[in-house]
């Protein structure tokens, strides 16, 4: 009778711990979070159902910024201290990470994602503009310069994701374990998130412990794992060639050694942009964080890029600005 009792009594502390896991009780709540990163020059918009964060610092000709995955607008934090004051930078976290949400809608569609970031283009009064997206976001970027060549005066891509690739490829794919892969949706730890940021980071002075507990806040608060993985489903490029040959507008791809991605992929980026006016440039000491990792650097490369498009010299005098921006 007793092994009955015990047995029962192990069965319900199991039963406990796994429903407090698959309803995030141990998850920080979202006013936490909130709380913790809303700044003064933080706004909010609703498009859709999203409750959409957003900031925008500066003047001058407008620069759309598109953060890769697992990250937030803060990512450009040194962009802005550097370009803001020639540049109009518009930063916001896309549906699914940062402080966006809630979100009416389980649609993480790139399709959706585009219309979000238009229609606050929209809403601020932009018409023409740059536009920068990296690592997942890249298709967002790409497609946007395809589908709107009379708005978008000119495309950067930086270690980028969204090319066609085999099946059973190492990057986002579900554990083979299911228990496994349940946990990691609904809780990941900072030792998680640590190996996450070292991983995606060539400067170590960069992987600090306020870096790591951003990612771990703002990817582990209630409801946010589910929403990742949902995203990950919804993540479809499509046509990616036929796109990226409809691409007209200049172009610089960015591309850094110690990037997640090889240097490969940016020549296949390059073999893709066949109509547009492309340079690649490939920096060795340069992680998949490319805007944190060095963003003296990485601004300056994109504010000579802008320059020279607006200048009309682009790509002609492309090599010597990427030149003086390395040498300094």
């Amino acid at each position: 009778m007793r092994w009955k009792l015990a047995l029962i009594a192990i069965l319900a502390v199991i039963a406990v711990v796994v429903a407090s896991i698959e309803f995030q009780l141990w998850n920080p709540r979202r006013a936490a979070v909130e709380a913790r990163y809303i700044a003064d020059d933080s706004r909010f918009i609703n498009i859709d159902g999203l409750r959409l964060h957003y900031k925008v610092t500066g003047q001058g000709p407008a620069v759309l910024l598109w953060h890769g995955n697992f990250g937030s607008l803060d990512f450009y934090d040194g962009w802005v201290e550097a370009l803001s004051d020639r540049y109009r930078l518009i930063r916001f976290d896309v549906n699914g990470y940062g402080l966006s949400g809630p979100d009416e809608k389980t649609d993480f569609t790139i399709e959706r994602r585009l219309m979000i970031a238009r229609t606050l283009l929209d809403e601020l009064g932009v018409d023409r503009y740059f536009v920068v997206g990296t690592s997942f976001a890249a298709p967002m970027a790409y497609r946007d310069a395809a589908e709107r060549p009379e708005r978008v005066l000119g495309l950067m891509l930086a270690n980028a994701g969204g090319l066609p690739r085999a099946p059973g490829g190492e990057i986002n794919q579900p554990l083979p374990n299911p228990v496994r892969q349940w946990l990691r949706e609904r809780y990941r730890s900072r030792g998680f998130w640590q190996g996450v940021a070292n991983n995606l980071h060539y400067n170590d002075e960069i992987v600090t412990p306020e870096l790591v507990e951003r990612f771990f806040l703002m990817n582990n608060m209630r409801g946010r794992g589910p929403d990742n993985a949902v995203g990950l489903k919804h993540f479809q490029i499509g046509d990616a060639p036929g796109y990226l040959a409809s691409v007209t507008q200049p172009t610089l791809v960015l591309w850094g050694g110690a990037s997640i991605l090889p240097y490969s992929e940016a020549d296949r980026y390059e073999a893709y942009l066949e109509n547009a006016p492309v340079r690649v440039v490939k920096i060795d000491g340069l992680g998949h964080m490319f805007a944190e990792d060095d963003p003296e650097l990485t601004a300056g490369l994109f504010d000579n890029f802008a320059r020279l498009v607006l200048e009309g010299t682009w790509p002609e005098d492309g090599e010597n600005a990427v030149a003086e921006v390395a040498a300094e």
